[in-house]
Protein backbone atom coordinates (compact mmCIF):
# COMPACT_ATOMS: atom_id res chain seq x y z
CA UNK A 1 0.00 0.00 0.00
CA UNK A 2 2.81 2.08 0.72
CA UNK A 3 4.35 1.80 -2.53
CA UNK A 4 1.26 2.27 -4.20
CA UNK A 5 0.92 5.80 -2.64
CA UNK A 6 4.33 6.11 -3.86
CA UNK A 7 3.77 5.87 -7.06
CA UNK A 8 0.48 8.10 -7.15
CA UNK A 9 3.02 11.22 -5.36
CA UNK A 10 5.63 10.21 -7.39
CA UNK A 11 3.48 10.73 -10.64
CA UNK A 12 1.96 14.01 -9.20
CA UNK A 13 5.42 15.77 -8.61
CA UNK A 14 6.43 14.69 -12.14
CA UNK A 15 3.37 16.30 -13.22
CA UNK A 16 4.51 19.89 -11.19
CA UNK A 17 8.10 19.51 -11.98
CA UNK A 18 6.91 18.90 -16.10
CA UNK A 19 5.07 22.71 -15.31
CA UNK A 20 8.25 24.17 -13.86
CA UNK A 21 7.46 24.29 -10.27
CA UNK A 22 8.49 22.64 -7.16
CA UNK A 23 6.28 22.72 -4.65
CA UNK A 24 8.32 23.18 -1.25
CA UNK A 25 6.04 21.50 0.98
CA UNK A 26 5.52 18.26 0.64
CA UNK A 27 4.00 16.74 3.65
CA UNK A 28 1.26 14.18 4.55
CA UNK A 29 -1.46 16.85 5.31
CA UNK A 30 -0.90 17.87 2.01
CA UNK A 31 -2.18 15.25 -0.20
CA UNK A 32 -6.10 13.79 0.04
CA UNK A 33 -8.17 11.05 -1.25
CA UNK A 34 -10.95 11.58 -3.54
CA UNK A 35 -14.47 9.77 -2.94
CA UNK A 36 -17.07 7.71 -4.13
CA UNK A 37 -15.37 6.06 -7.33
CA UNK A 38 -11.91 7.97 -6.93
CA UNK A 39 -11.50 6.93 -2.97
CA UNK A 40 -8.20 6.00 -3.89
CA UNK A 41 -7.00 8.80 -6.04
CA UNK A 42 -4.36 11.10 -4.41
CA UNK A 43 -4.66 14.63 -4.23
CA UNK A 44 -2.29 17.40 -3.86
CA UNK A 45 -3.06 20.72 -2.02
CA UNK A 46 -1.51 23.75 -0.81
CA UNK A 47 0.84 25.00 -3.04
CA UNK A 48 1.29 28.52 -0.62
CA UNK A 49 5.42 27.63 -1.27
CA UNK A 50 5.59 26.81 -4.59
CA UNK A 51 7.84 28.49 -6.77
CA UNK A 52 9.31 28.30 -10.38
CA UNK A 53 12.81 26.37 -10.98
CA UNK A 54 12.70 27.68 -14.22
CA UNK A 55 13.96 31.17 -15.69
CA UNK A 56 12.91 30.99 -19.29
CA UNK A 57 14.31 28.61 -20.84
CA UNK A 58 17.22 27.84 -17.99
CA UNK A 59 16.65 26.30 -14.40
CA UNK A 60 17.49 28.97 -11.42
CA UNK A 61 21.01 28.87 -9.71
CA UNK A 62 21.35 27.31 -6.39
CA UNK A 63 21.77 30.10 -3.63
CA UNK A 64 21.30 30.10 -0.26
CA UNK A 65 17.84 30.79 1.85
CA UNK A 66 17.42 33.18 4.60
CA UNK A 67 15.28 30.40 6.46
CA UNK A 68 13.82 26.98 6.62
CA UNK A 69 10.97 26.64 3.88
CA UNK A 70 8.55 23.41 4.22
CA UNK A 71 8.11 21.75 7.25
CA UNK A 72 10.16 20.64 9.82
CA UNK A 73 10.17 16.94 10.21
CA UNK A 74 9.46 16.54 6.22
CA UNK A 75 11.47 19.55 4.95
CA UNK A 76 14.83 18.50 2.66
CA UNK A 77 18.24 17.89 4.07
CA UNK A 78 18.58 21.03 1.51
CA UNK A 79 15.98 23.02 3.07
CA UNK A 80 17.73 22.57 6.94
CA UNK A 81 20.76 23.86 5.47
CA UNK A 82 19.22 27.05 3.62
CA UNK A 83 19.69 25.54 0.30
CA UNK A 84 17.56 26.50 -2.27
CA UNK A 85 15.07 23.79 -3.17
CA UNK A 86 14.95 21.60 -6.65
CA UNK A 87 12.96 18.90 -7.63
CA UNK A 88 14.95 16.82 -5.81
CA UNK A 89 14.20 18.08 -2.23
CA UNK A 90 10.16 17.51 -3.27
CA UNK A 91 11.27 13.80 -4.09
CA UNK A 92 13.38 13.39 -0.70
CA UNK A 93 10.21 14.68 1.34
CA UNK A 94 8.02 12.33 -0.24
CA UNK A 95 10.55 9.62 0.83
CA UNK A 96 10.32 10.73 4.45
CA UNK A 97 6.42 10.52 4.14
CA UNK A 98 6.76 6.53 2.47
CA UNK A 99 8.79 6.57 6.40
CA UNK A 100 6.50 8.05 8.16
CA UNK A 101 3.60 5.48 6.68
CA UNK A 102 6.24 2.68 7.49
CA UNK A 103 6.66 3.15 10.58
CA UNK A 104 3.86 5.43 12.03
CA UNK A 105 6.74 7.78 12.69
CA UNK A 106 9.71 9.51 11.74
CA UNK A 107 12.86 9.05 14.03
CA UNK A 108 13.91 12.61 14.17
CA UNK A 109 10.27 14.10 15.51
CA UNK A 110 11.31 14.54 18.66
CA UNK A 111 13.96 16.96 17.97
CA UNK A 112 11.01 19.24 16.87
CA UNK A 113 8.56 18.04 19.30
CA UNK A 114 10.37 17.74 22.32
CA UNK A 115 9.65 21.15 24.47
CA UNK A 116 13.37 20.94 26.55
CA UNK A 117 14.90 19.82 23.70
CA UNK A 118 13.54 22.42 21.67
CA UNK A 119 14.29 25.76 24.40
CA UNK A 120 17.59 24.80 24.80
CA UNK A 121 18.76 24.35 21.26
CA UNK A 122 19.11 27.10 18.38
CA UNK A 123 17.37 26.49 14.91
CA UNK A 124 21.02 25.23 13.52
CA UNK A 125 21.82 22.79 16.28
CA UNK A 126 18.03 21.62 15.84
CA UNK A 127 18.87 21.47 12.37
CA UNK A 128 22.26 19.88 12.70
CA UNK A 129 20.61 17.25 14.64
CA UNK A 130 17.90 16.51 11.55
CA UNK A 131 20.37 16.34 9.29
CA UNK A 132 22.37 13.88 11.38
CA UNK A 133 19.22 11.62 11.75
CA UNK A 134 18.34 11.31 8.27
CA UNK A 135 21.63 10.56 7.16
CA UNK A 136 21.74 7.74 9.76
CA UNK A 137 18.27 6.62 8.28
CA UNK A 138 19.85 4.57 5.53
CA UNK A 139 21.40 2.34 7.95
CA UNK A 140 17.88 1.66 9.87
CA UNK A 141 17.48 -2.17 9.77
CA UNK A 142 13.07 -1.20 10.61
CA UNK A 143 12.90 0.23 6.96
CA UNK A 144 12.63 -1.84 3.98
CA UNK A 145 15.74 -1.44 1.62
CA UNK A 146 13.11 -0.18 -0.95
CA UNK A 147 12.81 2.86 0.58
CA UNK A 148 16.36 3.22 1.29
CA UNK A 149 17.21 3.29 -1.96
CA UNK A 150 15.06 5.63 -3.17
CA UNK A 151 16.13 7.97 -0.66
CA UNK A 152 19.64 7.31 -1.80
CA UNK A 153 18.85 8.18 -5.41
CA UNK A 154 17.32 11.06 -4.61
CA UNK A 155 19.53 12.78 -2.29
CA UNK A 156 22.78 11.64 -4.87
CA UNK A 157 20.77 13.87 -7.38
CA UNK A 158 22.26 17.62 -8.20
CA UNK A 159 20.25 20.82 -7.64
CA UNK A 160 19.55 20.86 -11.69
CA UNK A 161 19.31 17.71 -12.46
CA UNK A 162 16.01 16.09 -13.90
CA UNK A 163 14.96 13.36 -11.33
CA UNK A 164 14.25 10.08 -13.52
CA UNK A 165 10.32 9.54 -12.24
CA UNK A 166 10.06 6.44 -14.24
CA UNK A 167 12.77 4.85 -12.81
CA UNK A 168 11.71 5.46 -9.75
CA UNK A 169 7.96 4.25 -9.96
CA UNK A 170 9.24 0.98 -11.73
CA UNK A 171 11.60 -0.17 -8.68
CA UNK A 172 8.48 0.57 -6.58
CA UNK A 173 6.43 -1.64 -8.94
CA UNK A 174 9.00 -4.30 -8.92
CA UNK A 175 9.02 -4.52 -5.71
CA UNK A 176 5.06 -4.62 -5.42
CA UNK A 177 5.08 -7.60 -7.79
CA UNK A 178 7.85 -9.56 -6.03
CA UNK A 179 5.58 -8.89 -2.90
Amino acid sequence: MILQIGIQIISLLKTIHNKGLVHRDIKPDNFLLGINNKKTQIYIIDFGFCKTYMNGENHNTIKKMNNLIGSYNYASIHSHEFIDLSRRDDLESLGYILIYLYLGKLPWQTIENNNNLSLNLSLEEKNKLFIESTLEIVNNKNIPDIIINYLKYVRSLEFEEIPNYNLLVDSFKREIHEL
